[in-house]
């Protein structure tokens, strides 16, 4: 499966896949997914930008709650 110049820079440990105006990320119980919608792919690459190109998956509240499952 060839990944998105999008997909190539995310540094988020939860990121699972990038799908239109769909992000799909670890989810928050064990052996699940969560999607987020997005109106349209600008606000998607806003999130994406201040949130899943950084390591810790930045200020995402998704992002915090599945971190907290391992800490």
């Amino acid at each position: 499966m060839s990944r998105t110049a999008r997909e190539t820079r995310v540094k988020c440990p939860y990121f699972v896949k990038n799908l239109r105006e769909l992000l799909v990320c670890e989810g928050c119980l064990p052996n699940t997914c969560m999607t987020t919608r997005f109106p349209d792919s600008a606000a998607k690459a806003r999130h994406m930008e201040t949130n899943c190109y950084l390591p810790d998956g930045g200020d995402c509240p998704l992002a915090k709650a599945v971190r907290g499952r391992y800490e």
